[in-house]
């Protein structure tokens, strides 16, 4: 058991856990070991700083109360960026993504069905997105961005977007490729320690080579507008 200063009086402690074992515990400024590590301090608010080289640092402060144990758990990434972290803050280092929505095309009102597969690092996601719309089976390939770190953030995207006949009976015409913009906006409705819960609204629009959709109608611009729910699961951090 460690101690960080002069100690006079009642005390209580700090138990600092977490992975990668080896990693390096400052508390108050002051190398006090490395994880796992408990340290005898004085009542109050007191800073914790855990690093490893290669590893995104950590940084929290816990309050100690006299005679008790206060336990600190700190997951370090991997990383060269420093990072901060309070208590009751869960960050998405990286995780897997599935979603599932739906909308409607506002130019003919066609509805759209649709799912989300693909990888959320932070404020990016790259995603494999299809779903079916007036006909079509479209399989899109996504970019996204979200502005902001905080639960809900807006957010832009781009990529490439492929349609092809649903089935033998469409009258639609052959499969093409086109290319695609999106925004919209992003709630995480739920951060937890394994992964996140999110709900989008999102509009977009779609620029093919001309697609027959019927005996009257041709057309080469698609504007989907469409709400999913998507669950990212993987490591977190606080």
């Amino acid at each position: 058991l460690r101690t960080v200063g002069p100690v006079k009086g009642p005390t209580g402690t700090l138990e600092i856990g977490g992975a990668p074992e080896g990693a390096q515990v400052e508390v108050d400024e002051q190398v006090v070991g490395s994880i796992p590590a408990k340290v005898e301090v004085t009542p109050g608010p007191h800073t914790i700083k855990v690093t490893k080289y290669g590893y995104v640092p950590f940084e929290t402060t816990a309050n100690v109360a006299i005679n008790q144990t206060t336990p600190v758990v700190a997951y370090l990434v991997q990383g060269s960026a420093p990072g901060v972290a309070g208590p009751g803050t869960t960050t998405l280092a990286i995780g897997y993504l599935i979603g599932l929505g739906g909308g409607l095309d506002i130019r003919n009102g066609a509805p759209i069905a649709l799912f989300d597969f693909g990888v959320r690092a932070g404020q990016f996601d790259l995603a494999v997105r299809f779903g079916k719309t007036s006909g079509l089976t479209a399989y899109d390939f996504l970019l996204r961005f979200a502005f902001l770190k905080a639960r809900i953030s807006p957010y832009v995207g781009a990529g490439l977007s492929y349609f092809m006949p649903s089935d033998t009976s469409t009258t639609a015409s052959s499969s093409g490729a086109g290319l695609e913009a999106v925004g919209g906006l992003r709630w995480d409705f739920s951060r937890g320690e394994t992964g996140i819960g999110s709900l989008i609204v999102e509009g977009g629009i779609r620029i093919h080579p001309e697609f027959t959709i019927s005996m009257t109608e041709k057309r080469s611009l698609f504007m989907p507008v469409m709400a999913a729910v998507q669950y990212t699961y993987g490591r977190t951090r606080r």
